[in-house]
């Protein structure tokens, strides 16, 4: 397994371009800043969702919500089921309540890496507390 990391600058397009390598738009996208937590995309047979929080769910009191995602009808995409684990549209200053954000999809290149969508400053204090290595399959 491979892991594929977009970083940049708030607004350079990360979100985009994996929408538009998975052909599919699942993460929000503007110029402005959209992306407000880090997003782990990975192979899933069914999508799905599983938020980890910095504390706790408020709802629940548990450190991660999984949450399945419906098919795509007119009244609601994908985006819309999405968007609200991953974009802060109000008091942005506060941030998100999640830690990261973890989305499963049935694509094929998400069998081969597991990409990571950062939040510009944010990547660096994450990768220092997990580690990564690369497996070959060949």
């Amino acid at each position: 397994m491979a892991v594929n990391t977009f970083k940049g600058e708030t607004g350079s397009g990360k979100s985009s371009l994996v929408n538009l390598i998975l052909g599919e738009i699942l993460l929000p996208h503007s110029v402005l800043s959209t992306t407000s937590t880090i997003c782990e995309m990975r192979y899933g047979d069914q999508p799905r969702i599983v938020a980890h929080f910095k504390d706790k769910d408020p709802e629940t009191g548990l450190p991660v919500r999984e949450v399945q995602l419906k098919a795509a009808t007119s009244e609601q995409s994908y985006l819309q089921q999405i968007s609200p684990f991953v974009h802060v549209k109000s008091d942005r200053e506060k941030g998100s309540i999640y830690k990261k954000v973890e989305l499963f999809w049935p694509h094929q290149l998400l069998k081969v890496f597991i990409s990571y969508v950062t939040v510009h400053g944010s990547f660096l204090s994450y990768v220092c507390s997990y580690s990564y290595s690369y497996e070959s399959k060949t």
